[in-house]
Protein backbone atom coordinates (compact mmCIF):
# COMPACT_ATOMS: atom_id res chain seq x y z
CA UNK A 1 0.00 0.00 0.00
CA UNK A 2 2.54 2.49 1.05
CA UNK A 3 4.73 1.65 -2.35
CA UNK A 4 1.26 2.87 -4.30
CA UNK A 5 0.91 5.86 -2.10
CA UNK A 6 4.32 6.66 -3.52
CA UNK A 7 4.25 6.01 -7.24
CA UNK A 8 1.38 7.72 -6.93
CA UNK A 9 3.14 10.81 -5.11
CA UNK A 10 5.86 10.51 -7.23
CA UNK A 11 3.47 10.39 -10.52
CA UNK A 12 1.61 13.76 -9.45
CA UNK A 13 5.22 15.73 -8.65
CA UNK A 14 7.20 14.77 -11.63
CA UNK A 15 3.92 15.83 -13.96
CA UNK A 16 2.04 12.74 -14.52
CA UNK A 17 -1.00 14.61 -14.60
CA UNK A 18 -0.14 17.08 -17.80
CA UNK A 19 -2.51 16.32 -20.48
CA UNK A 20 -0.18 14.64 -23.36
CA UNK A 21 3.16 14.01 -21.50
CA UNK A 22 4.87 10.62 -21.95
CA UNK A 23 7.07 10.09 -18.81
CA UNK A 24 10.12 8.02 -19.74
CA UNK A 25 13.62 8.90 -18.92
CA UNK A 26 15.73 10.12 -21.84
CA UNK A 27 17.77 7.46 -21.25
CA UNK A 28 15.47 4.73 -20.83
CA UNK A 29 15.74 2.01 -22.40
CA UNK A 30 12.33 0.59 -21.95
CA UNK A 31 10.59 -0.90 -25.33
CA UNK A 32 7.83 1.22 -24.93
CA UNK A 33 6.92 4.99 -24.80
CA UNK A 34 3.03 5.74 -23.43
CA UNK A 35 1.21 8.54 -23.71
CA UNK A 36 -2.17 9.71 -22.64
CA UNK A 37 -3.44 12.65 -25.07
CA UNK A 38 -5.98 14.62 -23.13
CA UNK A 39 -6.86 12.58 -20.29
CA UNK A 40 -9.73 14.77 -18.89
CA UNK A 41 -11.57 14.14 -21.69
CA UNK A 42 -12.04 10.22 -21.53
CA UNK A 43 -15.19 9.00 -21.06
CA UNK A 44 -14.75 6.85 -17.78
CA UNK A 45 -10.66 6.78 -16.39
CA UNK A 46 -11.12 7.11 -12.80
CA UNK A 47 -11.75 4.99 -9.93
CA UNK A 48 -14.41 6.81 -7.78
CA UNK A 49 -17.30 8.48 -9.49
CA UNK A 50 -15.89 12.38 -9.00
CA UNK A 51 -12.30 11.12 -9.66
CA UNK A 52 -10.09 14.31 -10.68
CA UNK A 53 -6.65 15.43 -12.00
CA UNK A 54 -4.32 13.68 -9.03
CA UNK A 55 -6.61 10.39 -9.35
CA UNK A 56 -5.77 9.97 -13.29
CA UNK A 57 -2.04 10.47 -12.91
CA UNK A 58 -2.11 7.57 -10.26
CA UNK A 59 -3.55 5.78 -13.33
CA UNK A 60 -1.52 6.68 -15.64
CA UNK A 61 1.53 5.43 -13.94
CA UNK A 62 -0.30 1.95 -13.03
CA UNK A 63 -1.24 1.53 -16.28
CA UNK A 64 1.57 2.49 -18.07
CA UNK A 65 3.68 0.05 -15.72
CA UNK A 66 1.31 -3.05 -16.78
CA UNK A 67 2.08 -2.14 -20.75
CA UNK A 68 6.11 -2.07 -19.80
CA UNK A 69 5.73 -5.27 -18.76
CA UNK A 70 3.02 -6.42 -21.33
CA UNK A 71 5.54 -5.41 -24.22
CA UNK A 72 8.68 -6.87 -22.63
CA UNK A 73 6.62 -10.23 -23.03
CA UNK A 74 5.73 -9.54 -26.81
CA UNK A 75 8.02 -7.27 -28.42
CA UNK A 76 10.74 -8.74 -30.48
CA UNK A 77 13.98 -7.52 -29.28
CA UNK A 78 15.20 -4.45 -30.66
CA UNK A 79 11.88 -3.08 -31.44
CA UNK A 80 10.16 -0.25 -29.69
CA UNK A 81 6.89 0.74 -29.22
CA UNK A 82 5.03 3.74 -29.05
CA UNK A 83 1.77 3.70 -27.69
CA UNK A 84 -0.86 6.98 -27.36
CA UNK A 85 -4.21 6.48 -25.97
CA UNK A 86 -6.92 8.82 -27.29
CA UNK A 87 -9.63 7.69 -25.48
CA UNK A 88 -10.19 5.03 -22.24
CA UNK A 89 -13.61 3.67 -20.92
CA UNK A 90 -12.71 1.41 -18.40
CA UNK A 91 -14.78 -1.91 -17.45
CA UNK A 92 -17.97 -1.05 -15.55
CA UNK A 93 -19.65 1.80 -14.51
CA UNK A 94 -20.61 4.07 -11.20
CA UNK A 95 -23.92 3.69 -10.88
CA UNK A 96 -25.20 6.32 -8.32
CA UNK A 97 -28.72 5.36 -7.52
CA UNK A 98 -27.22 2.61 -5.32
CA UNK A 99 -26.38 5.60 -2.91
CA UNK A 100 -23.44 7.80 -1.44
CA UNK A 101 -21.43 4.47 -0.07
CA UNK A 102 -21.53 3.06 -3.36
CA UNK A 103 -19.78 6.37 -5.01
CA UNK A 104 -16.19 5.02 -5.53
CA UNK A 105 -17.67 1.43 -6.23
CA UNK A 106 -17.46 0.49 -9.61
CA UNK A 107 -19.77 -2.00 -10.83
CA UNK A 108 -19.15 -4.42 -13.55
CA UNK A 109 -21.70 -5.72 -15.60
CA UNK A 110 -22.04 -6.84 -19.24
CA UNK A 111 -23.21 -3.65 -20.85
CA UNK A 112 -20.01 -1.71 -19.67
CA UNK A 113 -17.20 -3.51 -21.58
CA UNK A 114 -13.51 -2.24 -21.05
CA UNK A 115 -12.98 0.41 -24.67
CA UNK A 116 -9.67 2.39 -25.86
CA UNK A 117 -8.95 4.21 -28.66
CA UNK A 118 -5.08 4.04 -29.30
CA UNK A 119 -2.44 4.97 -31.73
CA UNK A 120 0.47 2.82 -31.82
CA UNK A 121 3.73 2.73 -33.99
CA UNK A 122 6.71 0.30 -34.08
CA UNK A 123 9.98 0.69 -34.72
CA UNK A 124 12.96 -1.03 -34.97
CA UNK A 125 16.33 -0.30 -33.77
CA UNK A 126 17.41 1.62 -37.22
CA UNK A 127 14.24 3.78 -35.93
CA UNK A 128 12.55 2.73 -38.96
CA UNK A 129 8.29 2.22 -38.65
CA UNK A 130 7.64 -0.79 -39.78
CA UNK A 131 4.39 -1.28 -38.15
CA UNK A 132 1.61 1.46 -37.37
CA UNK A 133 -2.07 2.38 -36.99
CA UNK A 134 -4.75 3.35 -35.04
CA UNK A 135 -7.69 0.73 -33.49
CA UNK A 136 -10.60 1.16 -31.14
CA UNK A 137 -10.14 -2.14 -28.45
CA UNK A 138 -13.27 -3.73 -26.71
CA UNK A 139 -14.27 -7.10 -25.27
CA UNK A 140 -17.72 -7.83 -24.96
CA UNK A 141 -16.90 -11.09 -23.68
CA UNK A 142 -14.74 -9.60 -21.11
CA UNK A 143 -16.54 -11.07 -17.90
CA UNK A 144 -16.45 -14.62 -19.61
CA UNK A 145 -12.59 -15.07 -19.65
CA UNK A 146 -10.52 -17.12 -17.31
CA UNK A 147 -8.26 -14.86 -15.32
CA UNK A 148 -5.26 -15.49 -13.52
CA UNK A 149 -5.23 -12.21 -12.08
CA UNK A 150 -7.53 -10.46 -10.51
CA UNK A 151 -5.71 -8.60 -8.18
CA UNK A 152 -5.39 -5.28 -10.12
CA UNK A 153 -7.57 -2.53 -10.41
CA UNK A 154 -7.18 -2.98 -14.59
CA UNK A 155 -7.66 -6.47 -14.92
CA UNK A 156 -10.48 -6.08 -17.57
CA UNK A 157 -8.20 -3.45 -19.65
CA UNK A 158 -4.41 -5.36 -18.90
CA UNK A 159 -6.27 -8.58 -21.34
CA UNK A 160 -7.30 -6.45 -23.44
CA UNK A 161 -4.02 -4.15 -23.70
CA UNK A 162 -2.10 -7.89 -23.71
CA UNK A 163 -4.03 -9.50 -26.39
CA UNK A 164 -3.85 -6.22 -28.85
CA UNK A 165 0.27 -5.48 -28.02
CA UNK A 166 0.79 -9.36 -29.05
CA UNK A 167 -1.23 -9.50 -31.84
CA UNK A 168 0.76 -6.71 -33.36
CA UNK A 169 4.03 -7.72 -32.42
CA UNK A 170 3.19 -11.13 -34.00
CA UNK A 171 3.08 -8.55 -37.48
CA UNK A 172 6.92 -7.79 -36.95
CA UNK A 173 8.43 -10.77 -35.78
Amino acid sequence: MKTKIFAFLATVAFGGASGALAVQPANSTSPVTVEFLEPENYTDFRTSEFGGNREQAGLEHELRREIQRIAVRHLPPGYHLNLRFRDIDMAGEFEPWHGPRFSDVRIVREIYPPRMDVEYSITNDAGEVVASGTRKLSDINYLWRLRMRTDDQFSYENELLNDFIRDISRSVS
